[in-house]
């Protein structure tokens, strides 16, 4: 192996450990930060609203891991983010319908702009996987969503008012309450 050959093999270790680091680095900060909303929830003595939370409270108030990017569940994540902003409010109901509120396009960008995704900047993903993903929303809700088709057979995810209020969208959201609690 020539000088010239081994000091490229080793420019290239080198980044594959500066890439390790990164990954490394960022997964502790996300331990860190788990362990942190666990000791706060301990510490109030809440623990009994934490087991409480659906999957989806947990992830969006940032007690569990997100899941896999370029997954349903992941989807599922974005499309909880999005809700506040894209839903529509209908007498006792929240409201996102899939070609209204072009979910493919919001949901694409989102995904795109995550670390790790698949997508390149001019992808969109599919109406199929949009539905895996609002199918995900509800399982990871606990049911407090549903998966509706309108009369034109469009995809629609509906919540009721209430169950939209008493959900916990954000780590926020969450402290606020324990606080109230104590």
């Amino acid at each position: 192996m020539s000088t010239k050959d081994s000091e490229r093999r080793l420019d290239e270790l080198e980044e594959e450990l500066a890439t390790a680091q990164k990954h490394l680095s960022r997964r502790i900060a996300t331990v860190m930060k788990r362990v942190t909303a666990l000791e706060e929830l301990a510490a109030g003595g809440t623990l009994q609203i934490e087991t409480e939370l659906t999957e989806m409270e947990r992830i969006l108030t940032g007690l569990d891991d997100k899941p896999q990017v370029g997954t349903s569940r992941a989807r599922a994540v974005i499309l909880a983010e999005l809700f506040a902003t894209l839903s529509t409010r209908t007498q006792n109901k929240r409201i996102i319908t899939m070609d209204r509120d072009n979910l493919v396009k919001n949901v694409s960008q989102a995904e795109i702009n995550q670390e790790g995704s698949k997508l390149d900047e001019h992808s969109l993903l599919s109406s199929k996987q949009i539905s895996r993903a609002m199918d995900s929303f509800v399982d990871m809700t606990d049911g407090k969503a549903e998966r509706r088709h309108s009369k034109r057979g469009v995809n629609i995810l509906v919540m009721h008012q209430k169950d939209y209020e008493e959900m916990f969208w954000s780590a926020e959201a969450l402290r606020e309450r324990i606080q109230s609690v104590d």
